[in-house]
């Protein structure tokens, strides 16, 4: 592993590294580059690397504008760049010794910059992702990140463990390339799509409202009730803990096929699904993200790949689909995964300068003996693609 850091001072010096407390290099820094490279190693759950500057003159000040470590750089989430580096002046009997930490990015006379993180590494750097509203360009950045990063260590592990602790998993079943087609032709031909909604839980109330991150993506259901009844579906799969509490709640509901699509519906009944509550698509626009996200659907109901499906409709080479744990998704045009995604954070994009991105998004109870033998062939089959 690397960590590279970039500071801001006035005028050349020696920096020292420490790895909890061990010294790991030094390194001559300009004024003109302010950048340092050093090879880290020894890792503790909780881990700080220290950036000591022991001859900075007085009344020079040093800021620290970035740091990275194997390419995770804390610029990119706000959080982690305010919560997680620090700044010391020096105790003059010792070089090693810091007088006070404190959360700041800058400091002046002899001092130090510390970094914490905790180990495994990428699962702490993520699990901050959605704590602020970063500025879309930052969205962009750190998706690109979720999506490239090796993942190796916790993608080893996910693997290793349960079946129902994995982000993703393709299933055994999909649709042929010439109905995919046909139903991407559906979104594209309908004028009364809507806005994709989410759920918001204020003061233990459950409210559907459109959400602003993807306000120019479009929603458009296949199967399930209309559009009145849509918030309170939404509200009966997002809050209830058990079925037969969801079934209590949408009692009086109509749940019908919007569009007829014989294929889909027959992949539906192949499924094993005990009942079918939406199909919705679930589309990006050309040039457009999801960012990293979690899904809000209570354990209770979706838990572990029993949880909401999804079905690729259409893709093309600039599309992704990025899972924690698993960064760019193998994706087969039509194949049905099971979808951990109010367990693990997710996100996608679409870079295609003019083509819609579309994408099924079923919404169901699936517990059944049908859908669990299907589950367990498909995780012998399909392991190996995460």
């Amino acid at each position: 592993m690397q960590v590279h850091a970039t500071f801001e001072l006035s005028h050349a010096q020696t920096v020292f590294c420490y790895v909890n407390g061990h010294l790991c290099g030094t390194q001559e820094v300009d004024a003109t580059n302010g950048s340092v490279t050093f090879p880290i190693e020894g890792f503790w759950e909780r881990n700080m690397i220290s950036f000591v500057f022991p001859t900075n003159r007085r009344q020079s000040v040093i800021q620290i504008k970035d740091v990275g470590i194997d390419n995770l750089y804390y610029s990119i989430l706000p959080r982690v760049f305010h919560d997680n580096i620090y700044v010391s002046n020096l105790d003059q009997s010792s070089e090693h010794v810091f007088t006070e930490l404190y959360h700041a990015h800058q400091f002046e006379g002899p001092g130090v910059v510390g970094v914490r993180y905790e180990w495994p590494l990428e699962e702490w750097y993520f699990r901050q992702q959605t704590t602020d509203a970063p500025a879309e360009d930052k969205q962009r950045l750190a998706l690109s990140r979720f999506i490239n990063y090796g993942w190796t260590d916790t993608k080893k592990r996910l693997k290793a463990g349960p079946m129902h602790e994995l982000p993703i998993l393709p299933l055994d079943a999909k649709l042929d390339a010439g109905d995919c087609d046909s139903i991407a032709g559906i979104f594209d031909t309908d004028t009364g799509n809507e806005p994709q909604m989410k759920t918001v839980i204020q003061d233990g109330q459950t409210r559907l409202v459109p959400d602003l991150a993807l306000k120019e993506n479009k929603r458009l259901t296949l199967f399930g009730p209309n559009s009145a009844d849509y918030p309170k579906v939404h509200e009966a799969t997002a809050t209830s803990h058990t079925w037969q509490e969801c079934e209590q709640k949408l009692q009086g509901i109509d749940f019908y096929w919007h569009h007829r699509v014989p294929a889909l519906e027959q992949l539906v009944e192949a499924l094993g699904i005990k009942t079918l509550y939406a199909i919705e698509f679930r589309t990006i626009l050309p040039r457009s993200i999801q960012p990293v996200h979690g899904d809000h659907e209570t354990k209770s109901l979706f838990n572990g790949l029993k949880n909401r499906l999804y079905i690729p409709i259409s893709w093309n080479e600039h599309s992704n689909l990025a899972f924690y744990g698993v960064g760019n998704v193998k994706i087969d045009l039509g194949r049905v995964y099971c979808f951990n995604g109010n367990a693990y954070k997710h996100g996608a994009r679409n870079n295609h300068p003019t083509k819609i991105r579309h994408a099924l998004l079923i919404t169901a109870n699936v517990d059944s003996e049908r859908f669990d033998k299907l589950l367990q062939e498909s995780y012998k089959k399909f392991l190996s693609w995460l």
